[in-house]
Parts: C-alpha cells; sequence; structure tokens
C-alpha cells in the first residue's frame, strides 16, 4: 500500500484497501504525484492516509469529538469536525431533501473543502446507528467532480444502498468490494477512469 503499512487496528483491509491504494495512485500519476483525498472518518487509519499523500491534500471529516481529539497533532490539524443535522431514523424521510442533508455543507467547517476537485472520496462515516451516512454521502455527491472515485464503506447496510444509488451513482460505474470487515465497500467511478 503505497510502501506504508495498515494500522492493526484499522476496518478497511484487504481488497477494498488495495482499491482505494489503487485509485490513489492513479490519481498521484495524473497529478504530478498530488492527489486530493477527502475521508469522511477519522480512525486508527488516519495517520497513514495522511502519510500516504505528502505533497497532495488529505483532509478528513469526522463528527465524533472522541475520535477526533484521539487523533495525532497532524490528523486533528486536517480534520474538520460535523455536524450533520439528523438521524438515521430519518434517512427515507430526507433522503430527497437537499435542505436538511446539506446541512453540514452550509456550516464554516465545510467552506475549506469546497474549492476542492477530490480525486478519491472515502465515506465511513458517521456510524450507521447514530447521525447515520445520509449527510456524507449528500456532501460527497456534492463535492465530488466528474472524474472523483468514491468509496461507500458498508453499503450493503440498507439507507447506505439507498442513498449511494440516489445521490452517488449517477453517471458512474459501480462495484462491490470486500471490506476486510465482514461487509462490503461499494466504489462508484466514472467509466473512464475504470476500477
Amino acid at each position: 500500500q503505497l510502501g506504508l503499512a495498515p494500522d492493526p487496528g484499522q476496518q478497511l483491509r484487504g481488497e477494498v484497501l488495495d482499491a482505494i491504494c489503487h485509485q490513489f495512485r492513479l490519481a498521484q500519476g495524473r497529478n504530478a504525484s498530488r492527489a486530493n483525498l477527502l475521508i469522511f472518518s477519522l480512525g486508527h487509519d488516519s495517520p497513514m492516509w495522511l502519510r500516504m499523500n505528502p505533497h497532495g491534500l488529505t483532509r478528513f471529516v469526522e463528527d465524533s469529538r472522541a475520535w477526533l481529539d484521539m487523533q495525532p497533532p497532524d490528523v486533528r490539524a486536517a480534520a474538520v469536525l460535523a455536524d450533520y443535522g439528523h438521524h438515521w431514523i430519518e434517512a427515507y424521510g430526507i433522503r430527497c431533501d437537499p435542505g436538511r442533508l446539506g446541512h453540514f455543507l452550509r456550516s464554516p467547517a465545510a467552506l475549506q473543502l469546497l474549492p476542492v476537485c477530490w480525486d478519491v472520496v472515502i465515506i465511513d462515516a458517521p456510524d450507521g446507528w447514530g447521525a447515520g451516512r445520509m449527510g456524507a454521502i449528500y456532501a460527497a455527491a456534492q463535492l465530488a467532480s466528474e472524474n472523483t472515485v468514491i468509496f461507500l464503506d458498508d453499503c450493503e447496510r440498507m439507507a447506505e444502498a439507498n442513498f449511494a444509488l440516489w445521490w452517488l451513482a449517477r453517471g458512474r460505474s459501480m462495484r462491490a468490494i470486500d471490506n476486510g470487515h465482514g461487509g462490503l465497500t461499494c466504489m462508484m467511478y466514472p467509466s473512464e477512469v475504470g476500477a
């Protein structure tokens, strides 16, 4: 994985980690070793993502103050704290409500994310039983360009699958990948980029 070892505590591993690293290397090849990587999550793997992109831009979006506080200073400096303004139980009621889904994008924390052309986006937060990933999925859809490759973890869950098809898959090819911890990650990519 680009000369970096995965953290033993990280969840994304195996096939999905290989796929993310492959897309990341492709982006670096297109952009003179500079890639823009946006990750909706902080975890044990966050320092690895930051180290693998020393010449590019890596940003994290996290809704949990506890996960933010446990990160090393360089990761904390690259992270924004998100408030999505909804709960997973509302998923189907807000699917077509950009006003509710866009709560985070209208926040001051999101301003630094807006002017960037993101090459790879990973959505692995919020958890599926608190805020839910609806706002993160909607934000990723709004921040992605036509060339962005998006990875959505736990897409075997109903809400994630529904929102992926509704907001992320339009005009993109999609494939499901074993996520290394008992579920699936959906990779959505422009056909010309390839899997």
